[in-house]
């Protein structure tokens, strides 16, 4: 199955959480929670580095997301609600990868070739 992209990731969170893709990127402390779990989902889904994965997201520190990365991997422990919620997430994310996946269309008979 095809890895997610850090876009499938943003897109996924964004639609959790009910905000745009747009303020997953801004700098505003009101979308810090999304932007933390997409930070987390990212570096555990991809094998984006966290400068990849800064650059990626609004262009932020390296640092900054190792932070939002321990932050929600640390409160995954403690808060149920949230670990529901990375994973609904996750499952929409790979349940979405899979169906893409799986609805590439067989080759046409003519085309293909006769086994040995």
């Amino acid at each position: 199955m095809k890895t997610p992209t850090i876009d499938d990731i943003l897109a996924a969170a964004a639609a959790h959480y009910g905000v745009e893709v747009l303020d997953l990127r801004s700098r505003r402390r009101a979308h810090s929670r999304p932007r933390h779990v997409a930070m987390y989902l990212a570096k555990r889904l991809t094998e984006l580095s966290f400068p990849a994965i800064g650059r990626a997201i609004g262009g932020r520190d390296h640092t900054g997301i190792m932070w939002g990365f321990r932050r929600i991997k640390d409160l995954l422990v403690t808060d149920p609600e949230l670990d529901a919620a990375v994973l609904a997430i996750q499952y929409s994310l790979l349940s979405s990868l899979y169906a893409r996946s799986a609805s590439i269309q067989p080759m046409p008979p003519s085309q293909q070739v006769a086994p040995c």
